[in-house]
């Protein structure tokens, strides 16, 4: 009889087993609630901006298009709460003649909020240095060439997907104010940009 009993006992707890397992396995993936401490992604994104700038000592200001884009690194210090270092570039067309390109280097600061399954939405606020050159032609022949630095503020507010295993995808507006200076043999002038368009990327984490 007590081995009777203890025979039902194993055959319950190995068909427990089975069954816990096999939920284990097979369970889809389904999303995160929440990201933890000590997860690291790489990405990229870009974003296609319009910008109001101006130039120097005039009040003129002028409508400009322009693309930014390149990789980002970000490691979770808390739950739902990241740093990252962003290196980007850029270039910038003003419709007419002068032609910016560069990049921008700096560090940025995430909050991820939870609105469903997988679902986040990212608030980021990020700062760093802005260099660069601008080409200007004189004629048809010659063009003057300024060397940029300055530095720059990035906002955005993006949605982030956790849609599979190991990768995410996001979306959303993002602005960019940039300032500094344009210099060509010696002389300087100031310029600053307002920058705000959509951005999309997607990102590696582990």
């Amino acid at each position: 009889m007590n081995k009777l009993a203890l025979a039902f006992i194993a055959l319950a707890a190995a068909g427990g087993t089975a069954r816990a397992q096999s939920t284990v396995t097979s369970r889809p993936y389904s999303g995160y609630n929440e990201i933890a401490r000590g997860v690291n992604e790489l990405g990229l994104d870009s974003l296609l901006i319009f910008d109001w700038a101006s130039e120097g000592d005039s009040d003129e200001s002028a409508l400009r298009m322009s693309v930014l884009g390149g990789l980002s690194g970000r490691h979770f210090i808390r739950p739902n709460l990241a740093i990252g270092l962003t290196a980007r570039g850029f270039y910038r067309s003003s419709g007419g003649p002068d032609r910016d390109a560069g990049g921008v280097v700096g560090l940025e600061i995430a909050r991820y909020l939870r609105l469903g399954e997988g679902v986040f939405l990212a608030p980021n606020l990020g700062g760093g240095v802005l260099f660069g050159t601008r080409r200007t032609p004189i004629d048809e022949v010659m063009t003057r060439e300024s060397s940029l630095l300055g530095g720059a503020v990035s906002v955005g507010l993006p949605l982030v997907l956790y849609a599979w295993e190991k990768f995410n995808v996001r979306a959303g507006p993002s602005f960019v104010f940039s300032l500094g200076k344009a210099t060509a043999e010696g002389v300087s002038t100031s310029f600053s940009h307002l920058d705000g368009g959509f951005s999309v990327g997607a990102a590696y984490y582990f």
